[in-house]
């Protein structure tokens, strides 16, 4: 909370530095568009610490099987990015999760074989 509303900023800090910035900027934008647009009302101003949430507070997916399923569930946000995007974006991520657990991922690792050469681009 600010005192004066010049000095207030949008902030979200949950993309990893893994994720596309552009479709994190995109999808962010979307949502204040889609709030502007369909007058939503934002929630009350969260001020205790995100690390320790309340019982009964929502939570962002924390797989990305839950992230996919809640995505395609999302109407609002497939209406401002367009279906075409969020139906590759599906599709990748799921065809990410098969790769993953049919060819060597161990979802109980720290970090895999797999997940190194994957996203590190070792040889």
């Amino acid at each position: 909370m600010t005192g004066h509303p010049k000095y207030s900023r949008l902030e979200y800090r949950t993309p990893g530095a893994d994720a596309n910035i552009y479709l994190v900027l995109a999808a962010v934008l979307a949502g204040g568009l889609a709030g502007l647009e369909g007058k939503i009302d934002p929630p009350a101003p969260f001020e205790q610490m995100a690390w320790c949430l309340p019982p009964g507070t929502a939570r962002i997916p924390d797989s990305i099987s839950k992230a996919a399923a809640a995505l395609e569930a999302d109407e609002l946000l497939a209406g401002v990015l367009g279906q075409d995007l969020v139906d590759y974006w599906l599709g990748t991520r799921r065809w990410e999760w098969l790769q993953f657990h049919t060819t060597g991922g161990d979802p109980d690792a720290d970090l895999t074989t797999w997940e190194s050469n994957r996203y590190f681009e070792l040889p």
